[in-house]
């Protein structure tokens, strides 16, 4: 017996909702009570993002936002009605709400790493050195900052001079804020990543063969601290460890993971 889904008013497809948007950027089909009589003031909606895409900031005037995320990674940003600001990634199997009135935006992270991924043989690997920001605290700030060189008039302060220094004076407004806070706003402007963002992204295309946390301050810092010193303060919980250290490798499911899907 062949039963047909056609008038059907307990199920229906996403994959043949209404075409709300559909651009390079990705597409977007809705699902509302015409398909489904249940959702009766509700909508459900399939959202399709492209490498380093973005979903505009946008708000819901009289509906509150519930989103699943079915694969890859995705950077959501949050501005509420009390004007507090939230940004965070989701992973496939996570959810996450946005209230009505609430300006927001959802950005793919994965381009540049989808075409590393791309290139790596199966069982091929990659080595990641990369920087910490949002493991700088008051203590790390306040360590490097009294081991800073000092720079002579023909010389330029380093990156990581610039910052401390421009921190401890109290920043753009002149009022000291916590070390934490000043290095986020400051990564923020850079639109640089954090290592969790980083670790996930990598997580979701690669096996992590290695991890560690090591030193990343010490080549900014004057010629009497070397590696050493600070990893002495690392190990004994004096300063935290801005830098890691990653080996990822591809294998078959992997990269069946990656593949482009049909349909």
């Amino acid at each position: 017996m062949t039963l047909s889904l056609a008038s059907n008013t307990h199920s229906t497809s996403l994959l043949d909702g209404e075409i709300v948007e559909e651009s390079e950027l990705g597409s977007m089909r809705r699902v509302t009570a015409d398909n489904l009589p249940i959702l009766k003031r509700l909508s459900i909606k399939r959202v399709l993002l492209n490498p380093s895409a973005m979903r505009t900031p946008h708000w819901h005037a009289n509906a509150n936002e519930l989103t699943y995320c079915v694969s890859g990674t995705a950077l959501v940003s949050v501005l509420d009605n009390g004007s507090k600001f939230s940004s965070f990634t989701i992973t496939a199997g996570e959810m996450f709400h946005v209230d009505s009135g609430s300006l927001h935006h959802i950005e793919n992270l994965g381009g540049a790493l989808d075409k590393i991924a791309d290139m790596l043989r199966t069982g091929g690997s990659l080595v990641v050195v990369e920087y910490a920001w949002d493991r700088i605290d008051e203590a790390t700030a306040e360590w490097a900052l009294e081991r800073l060189p000092v720079a002579s008039l023909s010389e330029k302060p380093s990156w990581l001079g610039r910052r401390c220094q421009e921190w401890v004076r109290g920043g753009r407004g002149g009022d000291r804020a916590r070390a934490e806070s000043y290095f986020a706003e400051w990564a923020g402007e850079q639109g640089f990543h954090s290592s969790r963002r980083m670790r996930d992204e990598l997580g979701s295309r690669f096996v992590e063969r290695f991890f560690e946390w090591v030193p990343y301050l010490y080549p900014e810092l004057g010629e009497d601290t070397v590696e050493a010193d600070e990893s002495a303060a690392i190990e004994a919980r004096t300063i935290n460890a801005t830098g890691f250290r990653y080996v990822g490798a591809t294998t078959p499911e992997t990269e069946r993971s990656l593949a482009p899907r049909s349909g």
